[in-house]
């Protein structure tokens, strides 16, 4: 969902798209555009799985946002390396990105469902809206 932010990402996003088309052929794989904001929790509670190959440096709050909704979530950012589950976290390269995938993909449901619990409590204890107005009321 998305895309490129920049103009030199989107020879990347082409090169994606190209590598991917027997997969979007097969239903397996879609490429959807942009969305607002107030459509993301929709998505996020559609699906089983979200990766985010953002690089380190950015704190993308659509990592969070996917852990609340119960999305298994995939991270290359170093930033959310202790808040996904450790099967969560891949080196921005990829390395065993597929493999991890295919072991969340193979998760029963309730595996699944205990995973979801463990991210949104994750995301409610570190980055909730009660801590941040404490945070605010404290910085005065």
């Amino acid at each position: 969902v998305g895309a490129p932010a920049n103009p030199e990402d989107v020879a990347y996003e082409r090169m994606l798209h190209g590598r991917a088309a027997a997969l979007v052929a097969a239903g397996k794989i879609r490429f959807l555009p942009p969305v607002t904001h107030d459509k993301t929790p929709h998505l996020y509670n559609t699906h089983r799985l979200y990766v985010n190959a953002t690089p380190t440096g950015s704190f993308d709050k659509t990592i969070l946002e996917a852990m609340a909704c119960g999305a298994f979530v995939f991270t290359a950012n170093c930033s959310f390396k202790d808040a996904v589950s450790p099967d969560g976290f891949f080196q921005e390269n990829g390395n065993n990105l597929a493999a991890r995938l295919e072991v969340a993909l193979l998760l029963k449901p309730e595996e699944r469902q205990k995973t979801a619990v463990l991210l949104r409590q994750q995301v409610i204890t570190s980055h909730g809206l009660e801590l941040l107005a404490k945070t605010v009321i404290a910085s005065y």
